[in-house]
Order: structure tokens, then C-alpha cells, then sequence
């Protein structure tokens, strides 16, 4: 219905949705299969996601951030892959094929996201919003760089555009009239609870609809739905709510990152180095700076007049989320926890455009400040994505081809020995072993991994301890009377040098000597594959 209601009302409506699915294809196609690319956080997600699509919530062991809600959205998209696409059994099929069930998850974003900038050009046309003014509500996929190449992955940033999305289509839906303001202030609630037990970084954002809303009552409805919101997001691991508490006071009293470091909040020298990455690495954040500081002081200049004065806050709500999330960023400094600012770009922008027109009461060329705008803000980002594109490409190669080595010219369910790592690698077992880390009571999934591969054995931290797929106990000197072969790979930054040391020792206990061959080298990433085996 909303779809044919567009075509008649509107056509050029559906572009936007349209280039979020033809770019979902395009990211779905360059980075599969996933997880040569990343292991961390989409293999965690995965399996915790698998967690909620058997409704074995107990299982969750990822609650961090805590992540729920994407983590209850995997579930769903999980759910739905596998009746429409799957082979065996859920949990057998997903650790089977993690990579087409990434690829169900990034699917379904992507008709997620389109879904809802359509609604959101359907409102804006119904309330007589200007044509250039929808153009940059829905063009918020343009406006970052780092979003644009986060539809190739299945993380809690891209959950955060859905998030913001949603925040936008209930502002344009209900912030206008008097009337529905208490249904914005609710809906606000439930929306800002989902970001914020999505990741603790989306904090900052809620300020904004905060100081939109005009009265005390509105603001404690709002607090009052976000926080029972919250409550009913975070439910199926309350029972662990304290250890979410316990990381993220860690994470305010230390100055290193995932609180560790000293006791203090913060690093100066760390600091100081955050800020000039924010500052470097996210596009447009100064112009998105200068647009507050100009917006607030006009409001406060021209606050005699009605239109002017009700901006103030709203400029100050966007000035304070923008300074909270800068000192959040720039204390444990990576450019993805900037995602949360960068998803209500759109919003700032549209803001912006509609109190300057109004200031300066334009009649005619109302919509060249918002044409400006979205060619500026969307051109720096696209030149820069298009840079970024060859980086991908580069890495693309390296990574395929040896990815390529392993499917085609390694044995049927070799016997890999695996540091559990967040570095990505070519070969499943490694990504799973990782997301295997995040599961409680993961030995119940011990027969649907043996399926996949018998063979796999993990190191789990001592010498002595190894297993198979992190759930059943085996000795490292049985493993070599077996005769059979291991493998490792070897990268800059893992412990391949170590586990070849355990099994050094486990060789002179046994009387055994091993050969250790490298059957696969790639010069410029020092990436090889080691095969070791005992001499008879």
C-alpha cells in the first residue's frame, strides 16, 4: 500500500529507497564471504543472534554494550533466512553457513532502512515539507562516508542508522502539531532506550529530543517511556545487568580501552590524540560544527522573534550531544563510535535549512540553502568513499586469494588449531571459534560444530589446555600420536609462534619429531599457513 500510495503521490519519492538497496547489493556482493573481512563484532552477534532465534536467551554471553536489540533483530533475520533459504537444521545451517546468514541479516537492514526513508518522504510530502527539504531527510544515507561502507557489515553502527531513522520519521510525523506531542515524546522514549541498550555511545543523542520537547511533562513522559523501554530491551539479559554496569563504570573510571589502563577518566596525551583523529577522520565534522555555533547564535540574536526563539534549544541539544560524543570518542578514540552524531546529520541539516529560511523569511530560492547543503555534505563524503574504494579493492584481493587457498587446496575439514582472536581470517572455524567466545553454555552446540568440522581444536590459554571447538577437553599429546596433521595461520598479530610451542612440547613428551612446512605465503600482508606434522 505504501508503495503504490508513493507512485501516485509522489514517484521520485522511491529513488532513495531504491540506491539503499542497490548499495546493500553492491556492499553484499564486494565483501562476501564476510569473514576473511571481520570476525569482531559480527560472529559474536551472529551466534548470540542464533541465541535469540532459538529463544535460548540464557545463552547470550555478549551483553557489553549490551546489544541486545540487534541481537533480538538478528534472531528475526536469522528466523527468516532460514525459512526462506535453509539447508538443515538452524543451528547446523548457521554455523555451516555464517556467511549466508550475514548476508540474511545485511538483506534485511537494507529493506529495513529503505522501508523506513521512504515513510519518511510519504510524511514529509503529507505535511507540505519542501521537495528539497525531503531530498535531505532521505539523503542521509549520503552524508557519511564510514555509514555508507558499514552496509557491508552486520555491527551495532549499522543498527544505529535503522535507530535514527526511526527518530526522524516520528519528528516529522508528530513534532509539528501540538497535539501529538505526546505520542512524539513516547514514541521518542521507546526509540532513544532501543540506541541506547543497542551501545552505550548512542547516549549523547538523546539529548536532542530532550530539549525539542517544549514542557516538563512531555520530558518526563519521554524519560518515563525511555527508561521502561529500556528496561523491556535489555530483559532477556537482565540477569547479567550487572556485569554491563561493571564494564561500562570500568570504561568512565579508566583511561585505557574496555577499562583497562589507570584509574583515572582519562588520558590527556590519549586525549588530545582522539580529538585530532575525530577531527581527521570523520567528514564534514567541522562544517557540522560551524552549522550548530551559527544556528544557536542567530536563535539567541533573534529571539524577540517567535520563529527564532523556539531554536534555542534545539540547537543547544544538538550543540551538547555533539560536545558529549566528541569527549566520549576522543577518550578510547575509533572513527565508528562517531556513527551515532553522523545518523542525525539529516535531521541537523533539515533543522537548520528550515529555521534560516524562516529567519530570513524567503519566499523564492527557498530550497538553495537545502540543495547547498546536500551537494556539500553528500559530495565530500561520496570523493571520499570513492578514495576508500580502492583501499577495499586492494584488500579484497589479499584477502581472496587466500581465502581461495584454503577452499580449494586444503583437505576436507582440516584440523586447524585456533587462538581465539578477534582477527579476521580465511577460513570459517576461525570466526566461529571467535563468536564462540560470547556464548555461554556454547558445549551444547558441540554435535552441530563437529558436523561442520570434527577436527577443529582451539587453544584455550595454557599449555595444557586445549579442546575441540572450545567444549570438549582433548590432550595436545593425543592429538599428535594421531598422526594427523595441524594447521595454523599465521598473521602479524596473533600467537601462531606459541601454539607452535605447545606443540613442541607436547612432540618432546611423546617422543615425536615435527616437520613444520608453510604450504601457503603471501609477501606483502605476511600472511602464511603452516602445516605441521610428525615424522614416523
Amino acid at each position: 500500500m505504501l508503495f503504490s500510495q508513493t507512485l501516485k503521490r509522489g514517484p521520485w519519492l522511491i529513488i532513495f529507497p531504491l540506491l539503499i538497496v542497490g548499495w546493500g547489493i553492491f556492499t553484499i556482493r564486494l565483501f562476501h564471504p564476510y569473514y576473511p573481512w571481520s570476525v569482531d563484532p559480527e560472529m559474536p552477534y551472529l551466534i548470540n543472534g542464533l541465541n535469540a532465534a532459538l529463544l535460548k536467551f540464557n545463552r547470550i554471553g555478549h551483553f557489553d554494550h549490551p546489544g541486545t536489540p540487534f541481537q533480538l533483530f538478528n534472531g528475526i533475520a536469522i528466523r527468516l533466512t532460514h525459512l526462506l533459504s535453509g539447508k538443515a537444521p538452524i543451528a547446523e545451517d548457521v554455523f555451516a553457513r555464517p556467511e549466508h546468514y550475514l548476508m540474511g541479516i545485511k538483506a534485511v537492514i537494507a529493506i529495513l532502512q529503505a522501508w523506513i526513508t521512504l515513510a519518511i518522504g510519504m510524511a514529509a510530502k503529507r505535511k507540505n515539507i519542501d521537495h528539497s527539504l525531503i531530498l535531505i531527510l532521505q539523503g542521509g544515507v549520503l552524508f557519511s562516508d564510514m555509514l555508507l561502507w558499514t552496509f557491508g557489515r552486520a555491527i551495532p553502527e549499522r543498527w544505529f542508522v535503522i535507530t535514527s531513522l526511526l527518530f526522524i520519521l516520528v519528528y516529522v510525523k508528530y513534532a509539528y502539531n501540538e497535539k501529538d506531542l505526546l505520542r512524539f515524546a513516547t514514541w521518542c522514549g521507546v526509540i532513544m532506550a532501543m540506541g541506547l541498550a543497542t551501545k552505550f555511545n548512542y547516549l549523547p543523542v538523546l539529548i536532542i529530543p530532550l530539549l525539542m520537547l517544549k514542557t516538563w511533562k512531555h520530558r518526563m513522559i519521554y524519560s518515563g517511556a525511555g527508561l521502561v523501554s529500556f528496561l523491556l530491551f535489555i530483559s532477556p539479559i537482565i540477569d547479567n545487568f550487572k556485569n554491563y554496569r561493571r564494564f561500562i563504570t570500568s570504561i568512565a573510571t579508566h583511561d585505557g580501552i574496555y577499562g583497562s589502563g589507570e584509574a583515572r577518566m582519562l588520558n590527556p596525551d590519549t586525549f588530545m590524540e582522539g580529538l585530532a583523529g575525530i577531527f581527521t577522520t570523520s567528514t564534514g565534522i567541522h562544517l557540522w560544527i560551524i552549522l550548530i555555533i551559527c544556528g544557536l547564535l542567530l536563535a539567541v540574536i533573534y529571539r524577540n522573534k517567535d520563529h527564532a526563539r523556539q531554536y534555542v534549544p534545539v540547537f543547544s541539544a544538538f550543540l551538547l550531544a555533539t560536545v558529549l560524543q566528541i569527549v566520549m570518542v576522543a577518550k578510547h578514540f575509533k572513527n565508528a563510535y562517531m556513527a551515532p552524531l553522523q545518523t542525525v546529520l539529516p535531521l541537523l541539516l533539515f533543522v537548520f535549512v528550515v529555521f534560516l529560511t524562516g529567519l530570513l523569511n524567503l519566499k523564492r530560492g527557498k530550497m538553495i540553502p537545502a540543495l547547498l547543503f546536500f551537494a556539500l555534505f553528500a559530495g565530500m563524503n561520496l570523493h571520499r568513499a570513492i578514495r576508500e574504494y580502492q583501499v577495499i579493492d586492494t584488500l579484497t584481493r589479499q584477502q581472496s586469494e587466500v581465502h581461495s587457498f584454503v577452499e580449494n587446496h586444503m583437505p576436507p575439514a582440516p584440523a586447524w588449531f585456533v587462538d581465539p582472536t578477534w582477527l579476521n581470517g580465511p577460513h570459517r572455524e576461525n570466526a566461529i571459534v571467535y563468536g564462540l567466545s560470547y556464548c555461554r553454555d556454547r558445549d551444547k552446540y558441540l554435535p552441530e560444530l563437529k558436523k561442520l568440522n570434527p577436527n577443529l581444536i582451539t587453544y584455550e590459554g595454557h599449555p595444557e589446555e586445549v579442546k575441540i571447538w572450545r567444549g570438549e577437553p582433548v590432550l595436545t599429546d593425543s592429538i599428535l600420536v594421531s598422526g594427523r596433521p595441524l594447521y595454523l595461520y599465521d598473521t602479524p598479530g596473533r600467537q601462531a609462534g606459541m601454539l607452535k610451542g605447545v606443540l613442541e612440547q607436547a612432540a618432546i613428551r611423546t617422543g615425536k619429531s615435527l616437520s613444520v612446512d608453510t604450504i601457503f605465503h603471501q609477501e606483502e600482508t605476511q600472511t602464511r599457513i603452516l602445516k605441521i606434522s610428525t615424522d614416523e
